[in-house]
């Protein structure tokens, strides 16, 4: 993608300063921690999409 290690250089000082080089290696900065995933309420979703079909059943 770069054709040259200054040109990289470049590009991480100018659009990404918070990415850092050292020892010839690119460490890109980390993830932000964000809320904890919530769980999907999988049963719930199961028996809703079988009611859901079984209503349209009756309709045809």
């Amino acid at each position: 993608m770069f054709s040259s290690d200054q040109e990289l250089s470049t590009y991480i000082e100018e659009d990404h300063p918070e990415w850092e080089i050292k020892n010839g290696f690119v460490f890109f900065q980390k993830a932000k921690d964000s809320q904890p995933c919530k769980e999907i309420p999988s049963l719930q979703l199961i028996n809703q999409t079988l009611s859901y079909a079984r209503e349209l059943e009756r309709i045809v």
